[in-house]
């Protein structure tokens, strides 16, 4: 998640809306970013009123200030959080209430140290850039992942083929049909 996303800084912009919901990964293992409609471009002031993001996901500084990276790199590591733990950061919380949270969290120390260099209230004491943020995700390695989570995959059957306009017409007419009898029957008492 963090390469796209440091492409996207390198190149000006700020997605603003990265959560779990919005990683798809490709056949091919490639990490795709969806849904940059919210992307704005850093160091732009925020809108008076805008609200980016999703709650849970957006850093305590939002929406007061400029767009800045630093916003993303919050997110990113909130969403590495909710996907390991089930957690999510506290909200406008301390330092001292993320560690709280990071070690009932029961993660790897790699991966704790990691996440409290990314999730700081303050976006000055977060990790300095996304290259360094992604680096730091690789030095984790395989070995040092957190467990997979528990809660499985359930395949759902493939919907009912939409009628055709011919199976619609059908339909209506049986309906209109049944609308008859039913009418005919309550006029002479039966069900």
């Amino acid at each position: 998640m963090a390469a796209p996303l440091r492409r996207a800084h390198d190149a000006g912009w700020v997605h603003r809306d990265v959560k779990p919901a919005n990683v798809f990964l490709a056949e091919d293992g490639r990490v795709v970013l969806l849904d940059w409609g919210g992307a704005a471009r850093r160091g732009r002031a925020a809108a008076t009123g805008e609200r980016p993001g999703t709650p849970g996901f957006v850093p305590p500084e939002l929406p007061a200030g400029a767009v800045d990276p630093a916003q993303d790199r919050y997110a990113l590591a909130a969403s590495l959080l909710r996907v390991a733990t089930g957690l999510r950061p506290p909200e406008g919380g301390s330092e001292e209430v993320l560690r709280t949270v990071l070690a009932a969290a029961g993660l790897p120390g790699d991966w704790s140290e990691l996440l409290k260099a990314a999730l700081p209230p303050d976006p000055a004491r977060r990790t300095p850039d996304t290259a360094a943020l992604a680096r730091s995700i690789a030095a984790l390695g395989a070995d040092a992942a957190p467990p997979p989570p528990t809660s499985t995959l359930v395949e759902v059957p493939a919907p009912a083929p939409a009628p055709t306009r011919r199976r619609w017409r059908a339909l209506a007419v049986g309906r209109a049909g049944l609308a008859g009898v039913s009418a005919a029957g309550g006029l002479r008492g039966g069900s």
